[in-house]
């Protein structure tokens, strides 16, 4: 059996005292960020959390979500993405061939 991870991995870095968030956005794999530094706050659809450091949050696929620096220092956040490409079909337009 052959097994093949496709993994992004990089570092999310926002300035200290930028109140402007980052654009919301959505990716079809799932992420884990793990904040390193500084403080923050998290959007994911309609729910908010505080980020910390060592605050692992983990984000489903085809979600929004968005994160803005709340604190005085600069916020890093280990962040770990799977690489899947988008369906060329959904669940529904595959079914609709077995009625």
């Amino acid at each position: 059996m052959k097994c093949l991870i496709n993994l992004f991995l990089t570092f999310f870095c926002a300035p200290a005292n930028s109140r402007n968030p980052y654009p919301a956005d959505h990716h079809y794999g799932e992420v884990v960020g793990i904040t390193l530094k500084g403080t923050g706050r998290a959007t994911v659809d309609d729910v908010s959390l505080d980020l910390v450091p060592d605050t692992t949050l983990i984000i489903p696929a085809q979600v929004t979500r968005q994160v803005v620096n709340t604190g005085e220092e600069d916020m890093v956040i280990l962040v770990i993405r799977s690489l899947v490409p988008p369906p060329e079909k959904t669940m529904m337009e595959v079914m609709s061939n077995f009625r």
